[in-house]
């Protein structure tokens, strides 16, 4: 019993200190959805809470009318961003930026 207490004080302690972030996007565009992937998760997904570092985040609004949005934000403008907690060694470096690429390969980003 004294051992199951303890076991469970420190996945509590554990949780407690566990990084996470919330994204939270708003879209005003008229139509289309706010997503976002990230590294080591390439299912585009909307607003939430990540449990763990948001490293190499691409957001941009998918099915936006009058344009050909593709995966990963290809021909519309793209908001690309990392969030880790200051403590965390191995990266401590938050950053965000919006970029609207063109060029071979980087497809036409002028919305």
């Amino acid at each position: 019993m004294k051992l199951s207490l303890i076991a469970s004080t420190l996945a509590l302690a554990a949780t407690a200190l566990a990084e996470s972030h919330t994204v939270n996007l708003v879209n005003r565009c008229g139509s289309g959805n706010a997503v976002f992937l990230y590294q080591g998760h390439p299912t585009p997904r909307g607003s939430g809470t990540i449990q763990g570092q948001v490293l190499g985040g691409v957001a941009w609004v998918d099915g936006f009318s009058g344009a050909n949005c593709l995966s990963s934000g290809v021909n519309c403008g793209i908001v690309e961003f990392s969030l880790t907690n200051p403590s965390n060694p191995a990266n401590t470096q938050n950053a965000a930026d919006y970029s609207l690429l063109t060029g071979p390969g980087l497809g036409n980003h002028q919305l």
